[in-house]
């Protein structure tokens, strides 16, 4: 990455840091360039934008201060007309391309996988009840000496509509 990026004329200093120290120099904004492999746990537009670019907190990497987009962004949250959360979507992109606070390198998709023979589990991407939209489809895997009983899976993430 350091000699790419020398290449087009930008001097880097890779630093190497432990977890927690990276984790206080995001919070505390004290990097000047780091790259970032998180991503927003739901495929929601508005779950994006609030989740990366509102609020004095670690996620607002940039530290974007627009109160536009934070309207769009709260308003869309409860949005249930798919047309009009469409187009606050494509309100939030403008801003965000108008602005470029950062830079999106990469959109991941993560998909669960399990052996049919597999018992007592259960794969949801995000605890039911607590979204606006979409509502995520669960599916559960009862043990055979327990039908009732299920077990909460771990949560992972997904990337962003855009």
């Amino acid at each position: 990455m350091k000699e790419s990026l020398a290449k087009i004329g930008i001097k880097v200093d890779i630093q190497k840091l432990p977890d927690a120290q990276m984790s206080t120099q995001i919070t505390e904004k004290k990097l000047p360039f780091f790259t970032e492999g998180v991503v927003a746990w739901l495929p929601s537009t508005d779950y994006f934008y609030r989740n990366f670019y509102t609020g004095d907190q670690r996620w607002n990497y940039s530290s974007i201060n627009s109160a536009e987009l934070t309207a769009i962004a709260q308003e869309a949250r409860f949005e249930p007309d798919k047309t009009k959360y469409e187009e606050d979507g494509k309100k939030l992109n403008a801003i965000h391309f108008e602005q470029m606070p950062q830079i999106m390198l990469w959109q991941p998709s993560q998909d669960a996988v399990m052996s049919p023979s597999l018992e007592g589990y259960t794969y949801q991407f995000h605890p039911p009840g607590r979204l606006s939209r979409p509502q995520p489809e669960v599916i559960h895997r009862t043990t055979g000496d327990n039908p009732g009983r299920r077990m909460a899976s771990r949560v992972l993430q997904f990337g962003a509509a855009g």
